[in-house]
C-alpha cells in the first residue's frame, strides 16, 4: 500500500472513530448478535434437564459474554468522544507517535 493510500485510510478511520453514532451503531449491532445466541443458552442451569443442552449453552455463554463486554467498550468509547476527546490515533498522531 502506498503511502497516499496509507494517508487516506488513517483520516477515513480518524474521522469515524471520532464519530459517537458510528459506536453506537456498532454497540446495537452486538447486543443484537448476543441477542440472537441467547435462545441457545439455558439461563437457569438448576432447573434444565437437558445436559446436552447445558454442555451446548456453555459453549455459548463465553462468545455472549465477549459481545456484551465489546458492546459496553463501544458505548464507553461514544461517551469518551462525544465529550470532545479525541480517539488514540488522533491522540497519538497528534503526539506525534506512530501507530
Amino acid at each position: 500500500m502506498d503511502d497516499a493510500t496509507k494517508a487516506a485510510h488513517r483520516l477515513n478511520y480518524d474521522a469515524a472513530a471520532n464519530e459517537p453514532l458510528a459506536w453506537l451503531i456498532v454497540a446495537d449491532n452486538l447486543e443484537l448478535a448476543a441477542r440472537l445466541l441467547e435462545p441457545h443458552f439455558p439461563t437457569d442451569f438448576m432447573k434444565e434437564t437437558d445436559l446436552d443442552r447445558i454442555a451446548k449453552g456453555a459453549l455459548i455463554e463465553g462468545p455472549i459474554l465477549m459481545l456484551r463486554g465489546c458492546g459496553l467498550e463501544c458505548l464507553l468509547k461514544a461517551l469518551y468522544v462525544a465529550k470532545g476527546k479525541r480517539s488514540i490515533s488522533a491522540r497519538a498522531k497528534a503526539d506525534g507517535r506512530r501507530r
